[in-house]
């Protein structure tokens, strides 16, 4: 897959919560000094990324959309988000810290069968979520520069 703008920006929020758990964790995870610097390397590598891509797309250089084949048997109906590029990169940070606290839910010990399933039920949807937004950053960023060029 082709990286767009709605991706970069999905995988630096994901980049952000694990700064923020490994600053949280401290000192109850092994070598958090030395995986705290491979995570900010990373996030700041991700950054100059999304930069760049931004650049290239505004001189037409990359394609600003990815196409996908969806195959959805009920596909998650909600409306379009307002507002812009900013907004919608929120709601997607957002998205993940929710879904990486359901994450953490899911995987506690002593936990009943099924409440286990209602919440991966729920990461379902927190998923079909993230994935929409990203779709929507790069359909926003589209419009951006379309009405640009105009």
């Amino acid at each position: 897959m082709a990286e767009t703008l709605g991706s970069l920006v999905d995988k630096l929020a994901i980049k952000e919560l694990r700064l923020s758990a490994l600053e949280a964790g401290g000192g109850k995870i092994e070598g958090v000094k030395e995986k705290l610097g491979i995570v900010k390397k990373q996030r700041d590598e991700l950054v100059e990324e999304i930069d760049y891509f931004i650049m290239k797309a505004a001189k037409g250089m990359v394609g600003i959309k990815d196409l996908k084949v969806k195959l959805y048997n009920k596909p998650l109906k909600r409306k379009k988000e307002k507002g812009g590029i900013g907004r919608l990169v929120s709601l997607l940070a957002a998205v993940n810290r929710k879904l990486w606290c359901l994450e953490d839910e899911a995987r506690k010990t002593g936990t009943a069968d099924s409440h286990i399933a209602a919440v991966k039920r729920q990461i379902d949807v927190a998923n079909q979520e993230r994935n929409d937004l990203m779709d929507e950053i790069d359909t926003a960023l589209e419009r951006l520069l379309k009405a640009k060029k105009t």
